[in-house]
């Protein structure tokens, strides 16, 4: 090994990383640069037109009950019907309405989405 003869190993080691940390430290520039770019067009799809099934509604009553249930034989129909009370049917009918209105608020913001990226590409363009 090479080591000098007033140097231990140790102090080697030790001044070697002191050169080190020192040149790390050296000073140095970094340049930031912004550049502007166009903001991307809101390219999104128009959702495709719901295909809803028709849903029959059979209002039983103790008096046509069976002919209701007549009625459901005659189609190959099982004879099992799922109610709702009077109130519960007017929540349901309420409750439609509320998604109908959340469904009407979401495509406005979409819209002022699209707007407002759509406007500000024209404003540039009108700038320049």
């Amino acid at each position: 090994m090479c080591v000098s003869k007033g140097l231990s190993k140790s102090a080697l080691i030790c001044l070697s990383a002191i050169i080190l940390l020192f040149s790390g430290c050296s000073e140095k520039s970094i340049q930031i640069s912004t550049v502007q770019s166009e903001r991307m067009k809101l390219n999104l799809p128009e959702p495709e037109q719901l295909k809803l099934k028709p849903v029959t509604f059979y209002v039983l009553t103790e008096k046509n009950k069976d002919a209701v249930f007549k009625q459901l034989e005659t189609q190959n129909k099982d004879k099992v019907l799922i109610g709702l009370s009077d109130d519960d049917y007017q929540k349901m009918s309420e409750n439609l309405i509320h998604i109908q209105n959340y469904i009407i608020q979401q495509r406005q913001i979409i819209k002022s989405y699209k707007e407002y990226y759509e406007l500000n590409k024209e404003e540039n363009i009108e700038k320049n």
